[in-house]
């Protein structure tokens, strides 16, 4: 009995089922059909509610599924034969949609009650699946419309159907099918339109007109579709146009760079415009890196070919130039890329600084550079060498070797300064002191302050003179430094004429009743002697370094004067005797009698100042077997590029032998000077005073002191 009653019951039930089914589908087939149901939407909607009250949710599911499917398939079967695939496409899709939404709008209770309590999900998202699944998934057909639309990207008549479609593409399935059928297609229709026109472009013109074709491209298809749904491709097709125009050809993008018209020629030439193209296409494809790199390697080898080339660290000392020139060049490189782009600060600055780092006699050459405008005495001169020298220095990691260099120039300039050269000695000092503090400049001020006090002193001195009525028998000026603050000179020995012993013995019993106790050395390596000659009428002041007073003394007789005579007077060796006379000949105050010398009695000069250089003449008659040449020795001002190769050497092995020491010592300063044995081991032993070097486990091995 259970049996049968079960069995009528779920007839019943299936019966009606069907029935309130039967009124949903034929209002759904009204509704793609485009037709007026005649079904109420009361009677619909109460269907609708007794189905899902009955438990009947997932059946009317099922049917409502087969209804989506058998719609696509009767769009599909519409729209194959097309020749307006797209457009028709997008017309039964969109025809679609609306249908389905009407459709979740009648079975409203069904959407609410069941799809989104159950599935989470509509019928409109429902549909949305079944149509992107059975045609956008179906590769036959999604071949078919990417085909279609790649025709149609470039067909005006048809923009605004790919714009929609777009859209269409872009909302549905979360653009699950928005890349494969619209963004590729889109962009490779572009990129294909210029391919072969950039092929005919690159062979015609130069790198420069290149990219500038390039990046009116983008700018163009960049503009067109700026205000358009294809805005959110503009990123995509930009890198695709630029990709396919440049970076394509490997080969070709090395041209860009390194060849005939690329950017290497740009920098020879110094184009800005056409490097500020190439560092834009190349920082828009993010291949910055490229164009950095080549930009940096060219710098090194112009900062390092400026540094190496010797007839440039000469007055009017063209390589200061030219590296100024680099600076400012490399400052405006700098500026063509942001912080982001260069991926540090600088780049190109921060190029030179290394080469800058990494050789010490750029830093002498700078030095020189200073000294010889300082010496001109004029401010507007002073000043702007001033700028220049900081302008370098500030991209200089190291500056012991400036520090060095300058010490041994400010040395020389403030022994024979005025006031007004002091002061303006003073200013420059004070700039240094601004921006590297009192660690690079504190000797350069106590310099300065003890020759102001030695001046003082020296009037000091006078005064007592004439208090007690001491007359010595030449008028002599005495300057007391303080060791340690100055360079430390080598004072070879000299035997004075007593008329300077005289003078040496008054200041030596002033000084000792001030300062007893003090030890008082008289540094013959520096000094000057002044004499004057009368001569035909006319009076000439003749200054010479103080090495030089036996042999001008020696000229004042008619008689031919011995070089081996003049020697044995003040001691000093026969060669640097005859090197003296070879200087005096060479200003035309001596002249040669076989081996022995005279004064020239046909001596003239039409300036009433005459200087006998320090630099040292070698004659062809001493058997050198040359002409005339300046032999470079070890002076104060030489001292610096030695103390400095010594410390450089010994950074960079941190340990060696003495003899490698000098052979290498030898090797750098070939074309800066000619330091004897004895020269280098005076300055060794000077720095290891200093404590900037010592002795290793070997008596003839240093080390660096780091």
């Amino acid at each position: 009995m259970s049996s049968v009653v079960s069995s009528r019951k779920r007839m019943a039930e299936y019966s009606t089922f069907s029935d309130k089914w039967g009124i949903i589908e034929e209002t759904v087939l009204c509704i793609f059909k485009k037709e007026v149901s005649r079904n109420s939407f009361q009677r619909i909607h109460h269907s609708v509610f007794q189905l899902c009250q009955a438990h009947y949710g997932s059946q009317v599911l099922e049917r409502l599924e087969e209804q989506l499917y058998a719609q696509v398939s009767t769009v599909l079967h519409r729209i194959e034969d097309s020749s307006l695939y797209v457009a028709d496409f997008l017309r039964e899709w969109q025809d679609y949609n609306d249908s389905v939404s009407q459709i979740s709008n009648v079975l409203l209770y069904f959407n609410k009650n069941y799809m989104y309590a159950c599935h989470h999900s509509s019928i409109e998202h429902l549909g949305e699946r079944i149509f992107c699944s059975s045609t956008l998934g179906n590769p036959e057909v999604s071949a078919r419309l990417i085909a279609s639309i790649k025709q149609s990207i470039h067909v005006p008549a048809a923009e605004s159907i790919i714009r929609d479609i777009g859209q269409e593409l872009y909302t549905a399935e979360g653009s699950k099918y928005f890349v494969r059928c619209m963004e590729s297609p889109f962009v490779d229709a572009i990129v294909d339109k210029y391919a072969a026109q950039g092929e005919q472009q690159k062979q015609a013109l130069t790198t420069n007109s290149y990219l500038q074709w390039v990046q009116s491209v983008v700018s163009s298809e960049s503009h067109k579709y700026a205000d358009t749904f294809f805005y959110i491709l503009l990123d995509k097709l930009t890198k695709a146009l630029y990709s396919s125009l440049v970076l394509s050809d490997p080969s070709s993008v090395d041209d860009m760079l390194t060849g005939p018209t690329g950017l290497v020629h740009m920098l020879e030439e110094w184009d800005v415009t056409s490097i500020s193209t190439v560092v834009q296409v190349f920082c828009a494809m993010k291949r910055e890196k490229d164009v950095i790199d080549v930009i940096a390697q060219a710098l090194k080898e112009k900062s390092e070919g400026i540094i190496n080339d010797r007839s440039t660290s000469v007055f009017p000392f063209p390589g200061v130039q030219k590296m100024l020139q680099l600076i400012e060049r490399a400052k405006e490189l700098d500026g063509l890329f942001t912080a982001e782009e260069g991926h540090s600060q600088s780049p190109f600055l921060r190029v030179i600084r290394n080469v800058l780092g990494s050789d010490t006699r750029f830093m002498e050459t700078l030095s020189v550079y200073y000294d010889s405008g300082i010496r001109q005495g004029k401010d507007d001169v002073v000043s702007t060498v001033g700028n220049n020298v900081l302008t370098i220095l500030q991209l200089t990691p190291d500056l012991e070797a400036f520090e060095v260099a300058f010490r041994s120039h400010l040395a020389v300039r403030l022994i024979y300064a005025k006031p007004h050269a002091v002061d303006m000695e003073c200013r420059f000092i004070d700039r240094l002191f601004n921006i590297y503090g009192s660690s690079v400049v504190n000797r350069f001020q106590k310099m300065v302050e003890d020759i102001r006090s030695a001046t003082a002193a020296q009037e000091k001195l006078v005064a007592d003179m004439k208090t007690k009525k001491i007359s010595p028998p030449l008028e002599f000026d005495v300057l007391v430094l303080t060791s340690g603050l100055w360079p430390q000179y080598t004072n070879i020995p000299l035997s004075i004429p007593q008329s300077m012993e005289s003078c040496k013995h008054v200041f030596q019993e002033y000084y000792r009743r001030r300062h007893n106790g003090r030890k008082l050395v008289f540094q013959m390596s520096l000094g000057s002697i002044a004499f004057q000659l009368c001569h035909r009428g006319r009076t000439y002041h003749v200054s010479a370094h103080t090495h030089f007073v036996n042999s001008i003394m020696a000229l004042n007789s008619d008689e031919d004067v011995s070089v081996a005579v003049v020697a044995r007077q003040g001691a000093l060796s026969s060669d640097e005797v005859l090197t003296h006379f070879n200087t005096l000949c060479h200003v035309g105050l001596a002249e040669r009698n076989g081996t022995e010398f005279r004064f020239n009695r046909r001596f003239y000069s039409s300036k009433s100042k005459v200087k006998v250089s320090a630099g040292v003449q070698k004659s062809a008659h001493d058997g050198s077997g040359g002409a005339i040449a300046a032999c470079k020795g070890m002076d104060g001002a030489r001292t610096m590029s030695l103390d400095a190769t010594i410390v450089k050497l010994l950074k960079e092995h941190n340990s060696i032998d003495y003899h490698t020491l000098c052979c290498a010592i030898e090797s750098e300063l070939r074309d800066v000077c000619s330091p004897t044995r004895t020269d280098i081991k005076l300055r060794v032993d000077a720095l290891m005073e200093k404590g900037l070097l010592m002795r290793g486990e070997s008596a003839n091995c240093y080390v660096y002191c780091s």
